[in-house]
């Protein structure tokens, strides 16, 4: 099992190379996503290079017994999971549309790579690591906690035009938007029990 989940780092790196690329590049144009870098203003794609990241660092490190490299992987897979989770409950449905939400890079970032990192950490070894609690996986909520607090102060300083407000969170008032993104670290943190119960130690 541990074999298997190794290599699945290597996937994971390919995928969000691939995915970077188009992203970033002149064929990035499915509708849905902006040009070039303009993207990285987007959780999902910060999530998936953060989780390519920790793929990168797993495969140097050749070692996933540590706690610290069990909590890194949680924390990129929860992350992974509310980008999921996201896009196929929300943005797909009422905001894109299907087609849109998974064409071109997206279908990597949205789809691809998310499910390979939860493959990953389901059945990557923790070689006597203990399994990380309710309390421990907290952490995960860092992710979409500074990502949520940067989404309302920009959407503030910009004077709370309807474009800095991509996710389309606010548009009932900041309020509610505070309670969504709320909601969504509880998600994220959900996820995460869910990952640490259910994974094979």
């Amino acid at each position: 099992m541990r074999k298997k989940a190794f290599y699945l780092n290597y996937l994971i790196i390919v995928l969000g190379i691939i995915g970077t690329g188009i992203m970033i590049g002149k064929y990035c144009d499915n509708g849905f996503t902006l040009e070039g870098l303009k993207n990285l203003k987007y959780f999902t794609n910060l999530s998936n290079i953060f989780a390519t990241i920790v793929a990168v660092i797993s495969v140097i490190r050749k070692k996933q017994k540590k706690p610290q490299m069990m909590r890194l992987k949680l924390f990129a897979t929860s992350a992974l999971g509310l980008t999921f989770l996201t896009v196929i409950c929300y943005l797909a449905p009422f905001v894109a549309g299907f087609p849109r939400a998974y064409r071109n890079e997206s279908f990597i970032f949205h789809l691809l790579l998310p499910l390979a990192a939860v493959a990953e950490y389901l059945l990557c070894e923790s070689d006597g690591a203990k399994r990380i609690t309710a309390k421990g996986a907290l952490i995960t909520i860092l992710g979409p906690a500074v990502y949520g607090t940067v989404y309302v102060i920009q959407y503030l300083a910009r004077g709370m035009v309807r474009e800095a407000d991509w996710y389309s969170f606010i548009v009932w008032g900041l309020p509610i938007g505070m309670c969504i993104f709320a909601v969504l670290m509880l998600i994220t943190w959900g996820f995460s029990i869910l990952l640490s119960k259910i994974r094979r130690d």
